[in-house]
């Protein structure tokens, strides 16, 4: 071997072999498949029980177009709260506390879908393993709280 102007042996030739690609299975491989479905029905879409038509605590099944037509219309009047800013206007004892969250599963929609059949909702806040459902009124939000006390919400009791 000759070594270079700069005293290194020369590189090796190039080759230009064709690796074969790697056989992509359809089947579920590990855990980290299940947790991409687990994710992907936190933002809405029904993956891990479109087969076989069950629902789960996880609130997961497909809504129907007036429970979504609700949802949007609470995204749109919360954005309007919370630009106004204006939190002492509403009645007192129409916030509630809820605690003991899954932090990193639960989403506004799971919430939602729990509290808005009690009343209606200006707002919902999620925090570090808690969170505020704010009600326009104070008696949906006894209501709630009456109704949903020790509910679970992603299989943990809030």
């Amino acid at each position: 071997m000759h070594a270079g102007a700069n005293g290194l042996p020369p590189p090796p030739p190039a080759s230009f072999q064709q690796v074969s690609p790697v056989p992509v299975n359809d089947q579920p491989q590990s855990p980290s498949r299940a947790d991409y479905r687990q994710r992907e029905s936190l933002h809405g879409r029904d993956t891990s029980n479109e087969a076989n038509g069950s629902v789960s605590d996880n609130r997961e099944a497909r809504w129907s177009s007036d429970v979504q037509k609700k949802y949007d219309d609470f995204l749109e009047q919360e954005r309007r709260h919370v630009n106004d800013g204006q939190w002492d206007k509403f009645p007192p004892n129409s916030r509630l506390f809820i605690g003991n969250l899954p932090t990193e599963l639960v989403t506004k929609r799971d919430i939602f879908h729990i509290f808005h059949k009690h009343g209606t909702l200006a707002q919902i806040s999620i925090k570090q393993a808690y969170g505020f459902v704010q009600f326009l009124e104070a008696n949906a939000c006894y209501r709630a709280l009456q109704t949903e006390q020790a509910g679970t919400i992603r299989g943990r009791k809030m």
